[in-house]
């Protein structure tokens, strides 16, 4: 019945594995247990959560759901994710209304996941600002849209929710 590709943002926990292994959805990407009790910024920390995740990510590729994680813009996170076996990294981008320096560090992660292959999604519910910040970012395949959409969507039916957003990803 989708239309679209059907991600799932979710934690590694055994019960939502087998969820995924359940709906068998397009792609998983691992996200915090609970947002900011794990975390640096926003993503799920590896150097502390990596035998987790690398355990979630192998079930799931075994099964033959792609999985990717939702890592903050370190380089280091960026590595981990490739070396666990991931193919994808949502690069958080809360913390892009800050500074140029912030979206430096952004397109350096990005590069350094593109040169690892892994594909490259912007995350975290980007607001309009953000995302024009985010346009001039090559290595970026896709934007997640996911609380942000369904909030807009509450307030203005689906349809207007989806228009409006996909005319800020394609208008710099």
């Amino acid at each position: 019945m989708l239309t679209v590709p059907l991600i799932l943002e979710m934690a590694a926990t055994s019960e939502m594995i087998g969820v995924a292994l359940d709906i068998k959805p397009d792609r998983v990407l691992l996200v915090p247990r609970k947002w900011q009790a794990e975390t640096a910024e926003g993503g799920l920390d590896l150097l502390v959560n990596r035998d987790m995740a690398a355990e979630a990510i192998h079930s799931l590729i075994d099964a033959g759901i792609p999985t990717g994680v939702s890592i903050d813009a370190d380089p280091e996170q960026v590595k981990i994710a490739h070396r666990i076996d991931a193919d994808a990294v949502e690069i958080d981008t809360a913390f892009l209304d800050n500074s140029s320096s912030d979206l430096a560090r952004a397109i350096d992660a990005a590069k350094l996941a593109r040169k690892l292959k892994l594909l490259v999604f912007a995350g975290a519910d980007a607001p309009t600002a953000r995302i024009k910040r985010l346009q001039i970012v090559e290595e970026i395949d896709a934007v997640i849209s996911g609380h942000g959409l369904i909030s807009a969507a509450v307030l203005k039916g689906m349809s207007e929710a989806v228009r409006e957003t996909a005319a800020r990803l394609n208008h710099p």
